[in-house]
């Protein structure tokens, strides 16, 4: 299986122009330090701001678990002497925005922001945290509702391998591993650093490993019309996997659009 590199850009400035506008994948070189999260977030921060919030992570097994952020924070700085039984936990999805009305997400959601140029909108978005050691890691997916996709690296190292969407099928990728499985056709791959930023257009399958203790930051957007026709299908299709919070989640994105 042929393994490419990743378009890379090193002038944000250029982002819009020759990436966005055209819906091309890339990683912007210090794309991320321009959020003021970057700096903003240190061990002391995050634990002030969220200690006490319970947060939901996946363990090795694929079971879920409930904990106290501090109580994660804890097994994300030493997974060797605070560790579970399955393995290494990931805290994945956990929102800054949509807010909920949370107080506690509101003040994270002011250090969080898309850094680059990205036309005039306005976007309908949902933002949330990644946090793992190494050896964390997603299984291949596409996003849900056809968003476009960005995430902000800002500690460790996290290998990302991608497919573009007419490459695979559901059923197809439901039994691929791009890290070792058999693939006849074309996979990127990049090795995100700290202060990269990713960029993918719709329906880019992706699939991701943590090398190493990653925190990170990701963002899914469209405009404000699609995220009303989004709500509308979450509504529609009653079978829909996590329907209540996509139903939620949606509800909250454009009800900020207007107001």
């Amino acid at each position: 299986m042929p393994v490419l590199p990743l378009a890379r850009l090193d002038e944000p400035s250029r982002f819009f122009s020759d990436y966005f506008s055209t819906d091309r994948a890339v990683v912007v070189t210090g794309g991320a330090a321009l959020i003021p999260a970057y700096r903003k977030w240190t061990d002391d921060y995050l634990l002030e701001v969220l200690g006490a919030e319970r947060v939901t992570v996946t363990l090795a097994d694929g079971r879920c678990a409930r904990l106290a952020f501090r109580d994660y924070w804890a097994h994300f700085l030493d997974p060797v002497k605070f560790t579970f039984s399955s393995g290494p936990a990931y805290l994945s999805d956990f929102y800054v925005r949509p807010t909920f009305e949370s107080a506690t997400l509101a003040t994270l959601g002011t250090d969080v922001h898309f850094p680059l140029e990205r036309g005039v909108g306005p976007f309908g978005e949902w933002e949330s945290i990644f946090a793992g050691p190494a050896g964390t890691s997603t299984h291949l997916h596409q996003d849900a509702f056809s968003t476009r996709t960005w995430l902000g690296l800002f500690r460790g190292e996290k290998v990302w391998r991608l497919v573009e969407p007419y490459e695979l099928t559901r059923a197809r990728a439901e039994q691929l591993d791009l890290f070792e499985g058999d693939f006849a056709g074309t996979i990127y791959e990049v090795v995100m650093q700290p202060g990269d930023l990713i960029f993918l257009p719709p329906c880019w399958w992706h699939q991701v490993k943590n090398r190493s203790s990653t925190l990170a930051v990701s963002g899914n957007f469209c405009l404000y019309s699609e995220a009303r026709a989004h709500l509308r299908s979450t509504i529609d299709l009653l079978q829909l996997e996590h329907r209540d919070l996509w139903l939620k989640t949606w509800t909250a994105v454009v009800r900020n659009g207007e107001q």
